[in-house]
C-alpha cells in the first residue's frame, strides 16, 4: 500500500490554498484562496481582456446591448473547464 501526502494530493485536484499578505505599517491584509479559484479568476480576467465590454459609462448605466456579452460568456465557460473540477 502506498501512502499519499494529502497536501500534495490537494494541489493536484485543485484544492490547494494560496495566501497573499500585504502590510503597511501596523495594518495587515491577508487573503487566502484555493488554487481552483485562482485559476477561475485568471481565466475570467483573460476572457474579459479578449472580449471587453465596449459600452460607454452611460450605456452600462442604462443597460444598452453589449455585443461582446455572448462571445465572452462562451469563451469564459470554455476557459474555466481547463481549471478542472471544483474541489469538494
Amino acid at each position: 500500500m502506498l501512502d499519499l501526502d494529502l497536501d500534495l494530493l490537494a494541489t493536484v485536484i485543485g484544492a490547494g490554498e494560496s495566501t497573499t499578505e500585504v502590510g503597511v505599517g501596523p495594518i495587515r491584509f491577508r487573503r487566502s484562496t484555493t488554487d481552483y479559484q485562482t485559476c477561475v479568476d485568471g481565466m475570467k480576467d483573460a476572457v474579459r481582456q479578449q472580449y471587453p465590454d465596449r459600452r460607454s459609462f452611460f450605456g452600462r448605466l442604462f443597460g444598452t446591448h453589449d455585443a461582446n456579452a455572448a462571445p465572452r460568456g462562451r469563451a469564459q465557460e470554455e476557459a474555466i473547464r481547463s481549471c478542472g473540477l471544483p474541489p469538494r
